[in-house]
């Protein structure tokens, strides 16, 4: 009985020397981009292999990452407007250390 299968040594060395990569995302875009990824005849493991050729023939992500907006700070600080100030208030000067009008 003679194998129907012949692998070349070449190809053989190629299996073998293949890496395995292991990613965690979620359930939901797990499954979005299943879906998206059928529509164009893809496997996950097609996509990323596409994607890994690409970025060693551009030396650089095929895309451009930008960060987000800048977050507001938690603590906020009131700042008093003029028309905030109280009349009966009295004023500081600031040359001479004195309240204005004392």
């Amino acid at each position: 009985m003679t194998n129907r299968y012949r692998i070349s040594t070449k190809h053989a060395l190629n299996i073998f020397s293949m890496s395995h990569i292991q990613i965690r995302i979620s359930d939901e875009d797990k499954q979005e981009v299943r879906e998206i990824l059928e529509n164009m005849g893809l496997t996950y493991s097609s996509a990323i292999k596409l994607f890994f050729k690409k970025v060693v023939q551009e030396k650089k992500l095929p895309f451009q990452i930008a960060a987000g907006a800048p977050k507001a700070p938690k603590k906020t600080v009131k700042v008093e407007t003029k028309e905030e100030k109280s009349e009966t208030a009295p004023e500081w000067n600031t040359f001479t250390k004195r309240k204005i009008g004392s």
